[in-house]
């Protein structure tokens, strides 16, 4: 599954970046893990060693992390996983769901359920009251309880950018 973290410093979506770059590094939870690093596009160099050199990254507890660790968990649930005949979420649709998530983070980050038809749901209490459906591999509803709020059913989603309505809408409380 693609997952994205978005990167505060930058705010752009990012998958797990050095922690000395971020100023969120040693918040809580911090557990420390040596990855690495050998790029398929390196060009040859002679005399160059072939040995991997380490590079140490932090991974951070963050509301971000929890919700595509959430996600992830999702992977494994069968049908009838809330022993009431409910489905089991699609591959595909998590995957998309691991993006739309790392997508609406960036404004505010929501809770993670599934719904009875197996599809990601994000939720928002107070102050928007809302939620985000992932329904399908390339789309996504959005309801909230405010009048004024956007709406949108079977909303097509290319992967990169959310409606701008919604990220608007989220931006402003």
């Amino acid at each position: 599954m693609d997952a994205y973290i978005p990167s505060p410093a930058t705010s752009s979506a990012c998958c797990y970046v050095p922690a000395k770059d971020e100023p969120w590094q040693a918040v809580r939870g911090t557990q420390t893990l040596v990855w690495y690093y050998a790029p398929a596009h390196q060009p040859q160099v002679k005399r160059a060693s072939s040995v991997a050199q380490p590079i140490t990254f932090f991974i951070v507890n963050t509301p971000e992390l929890e919700g595509l660790e959430r996600l992830r968990t999702f992977t494994t649930w069968q049908d009838n996983w809330d022993a009431e005949g409910s489905a089991a979420p699609k591959a595909e649709t998590l995957a998309t769901a691991a993006k739309v998530f790392s997508l609406l983070a960036m404004h505010r980050v929501p809770q993670v359920t599934l719904t009875a038809e197996g599809h990601p749901m994000f939720t928002y209490g107070a102050p928007f009251h809302g939620e985000v459906v992932v329904t399908g591999r390339d789309t996504f509803d959005y309801f909230f309880a405010n009048d004024t709020a956007p709406e949108g059913e079977d909303v097509q989603f290319n992967g990169t950018a959310l409606p701008t309505a919604l990220t608007d809408y989220l931006r402003s409380a």
